[in-house]
């Protein structure tokens, strides 16, 4: 499978994830419609993390020949860091503080990741470098 097609099957997990949570607490909350479009909006940037994560990761191991046990150290301990950034800007649009929203996009991009776990094992596993 190429990176490309792993790349979008991640973000659709996290996205999945995401948008569930979200739409459940803001219809528990009682949100309006027009506020919940605004809502669910915001999973599209919460869940970009792993994307991130995964293709700094790729490219890391590419570039420098990175073994596969570090690239999944270098991949799972990016994550945390990469979901405070989104989790700070959309904190004000979305019920909950920093710390629950990054904790969201932590457990989704974790989510998006193991669910894919074994394609991405075997991306880092090739030795062909044609990885577009």
């Amino acid at each position: 499978m190429k990176l490309n097609e792993i790349l979008l099957r991640v973000y659709g997990s996290a996205n999945l994830v995401v948008a569930t949570v979200l739409l459940a607490v803001c219809l528990w909350l009682g949100y309006q419609p027009r506020l919940l479009l605004i809502e669910l909006s915001t999973s599209a940037l919460i869940c970009a993390p792993p994307v991130v994560a995964l293709h700094f990761a790729a490219l890391l191991a590419q570039r420098t020949g990175l073994g596969r046990a570090a690239a999944w150290m270098v991949l799972l301990a990016a994550v945390p860091l990469l979901a405070l950034v989104p989790a700070h800007f959309f904190a004000p649009l979305v019920p909950g503080n920093t710390l629950v929203l990054a904790a969201l996009a932590i457990l989704s991009s974790y989510a998006g990741l193991l669910r894919h776990g074994l394609s991405i094992a075997q991306l880092f596993n090739t030795n062909d470098h044609d990885r577009s």
